[in-house]
């Protein structure tokens, strides 16, 4: 069996900006542009803000640039992989990257090397810890999803704030009170498992569920008798 979606390594750059040459100081000012042409409209900044400097885009490409060449991007090893549809070769050096990680451990280390070289970048960005203690601020408040019948029962998807996984709730009536069905914080330590998706039977006897590990693509089916203790 074959993941749906396939992977393909992937780097990405900063290049600075172009610094401002010197024909920019022929050009006309905004007061001029606005002479030329009267019912254009002006360009948008934003309140309470002024507009950066362009020496100072620059350094600050520069300085990304120059930290971003230091670092050694890890290699990705190709394959001789060629495809036939119907006559038409298609090469695919990076199919062995769609084995499953959690059993092949040379998938595994191309992953934990991938993920070192971004948290090396990640690391280095001094607003990150101020960035994410302002997000779990945001985040930090009760969350419901849509609420939905399926097999003579009402079932509803709840967070309580800074729940890794929402939990999927049942009742009976409207007014019953909500029994917990699936609680995927508790599958594992870190609370990575996710349940990946529901389908019910019409008579509400069975459900089918899907488990989903750390983000991965692969998914666990798996039957769950509803009448069953």
């Amino acid at each position: 069996m074959r993941r749906s979606s396939t992977h393909r390594p992937f780097t990405f750059s900063i290049v600075a900006p172009a610094c401002q040459s010197t024909t920019d100081a022929k050009r006309p000012t905004g007061a001029a542009r606005r002479k030329q042409h009267p019912h254009a409209p002006r360009p948008a900044t934003p309140t309470g803000s002024r507009a950066m400097p362009w020496w100072i885009i620059c350094l600050v490409g520069l300085f990304c640039f120059s930290n971003e060449s230091k670092a050694q991007l890890p290699m990705t090893k190709r394959v001789d992989q060629v495809d036939d549809f119907h006559g038409t070769p298609v090469a695919d050096p990076f199919r062995w990257l769609e084995d499953d990680v959690r059993v092949n451990p040379e998938v595994a280390a191309w992953v934990e090397e991938q993920n070192q070289h971004t948290a090396a970048f990640l690391n280095q960005i001094p607003e990150r810890k101020v960035i994410a203690r302002r997000l779990t601020q945001l985040w930090d408040f009760e969350k419901f999803g849509t609420p939905f019948k399926a097999g003579g029962r009402y079932y509803f998807y709840k967070n309580d704030g800074l729940q890794n996984q929402y939990v999927l709730y049942q009742q009976a009536t409207l007014e019953s009170e909500p029994m917990v069905l699936f609680d995927p914080n508790t599958w594992s330590e870190d609370g990575t498992v996710a349940l990946a998706g529901t389908q019910f039977s019409d008579d509400g006897r069975y459900v089918a569920y899907g488990i989903q590990e750390a983000g991965s693509d692969w998914r666990v089916w798996k039957i769950r008798d509803l009448t069953s203790s």
